[in-house]
């Protein structure tokens, strides 16, 4: 997926990548919709509501490489973020 900012440079649009109707969004997940102002908002449709005009997946996480050596448990137990966790 290829992005650029918009003329006013106030946000990041994907050239290739587009919302989908609301008509195939399921129902009672959540997805990226699209209001009619113009705001992408994180919820779950009802299936009724017409001011959406498109919905979209959210993305995935993509998981972390484990280097040659480590097992994901050692890159676990390493990983300096989770030590901070552990101190709460």
């Amino acid at each position: 997926m290829t992005h650029h900012a918009n003329t006013d440079k106030t946000a990041v649009v994907a050239d290739d990548y587009y919302y989908k109707p609301m008509d195939t969004c399921p129902i009672g997940q959540k997805v990226i919709m699209l209001g009619q102002g113009g705001v992408a908002t994180i919820g779950q449709w009802n299936g009724k509501e017409a001011f959406w005009l498109g919905w979209q997946a959210l993305p995935k996480v993509k998981e972390p490489r484990v280097p040659a050596g480590y097992t994901a448990e050692e890159l676990d137990r390493d990983n300096p973020y989770n030590q901070w966790m552990e101190d709460l």
